[in-house]
């Protein structure tokens, strides 16, 4: 929890998550951090709406043993 923490609130080359992010974050620039922020979210999105799907798919089905 402390390593999440410290990770949140250093500076912002630790956003980048990996070591290809990283340098792609490095090679961007100034203007290159928005860029990576949006493609992370732009992955992030399919990835959240499939979980969610399978998540409501088996609470709706879960069917009671009555």
């Amino acid at each position: 929890m402390k390593v999440g923490i410290v990770g949140l609130l250093s500076g912002a080359g630790a956003w980048a998550q990996c070591a290809m992010c990283r340098t792609a974050d490095g090679a961007l620039g100034a203007g290159g951090a928005k860029t990576i922020d949006t493609a992370v979210l732009i992955m992030l999105v399919p990835a959240v709406a499939l979980f969610c799907g399978v998540f409501l798919t088996v609470f709706r089905n879960r069917g009671g043993e009555e």
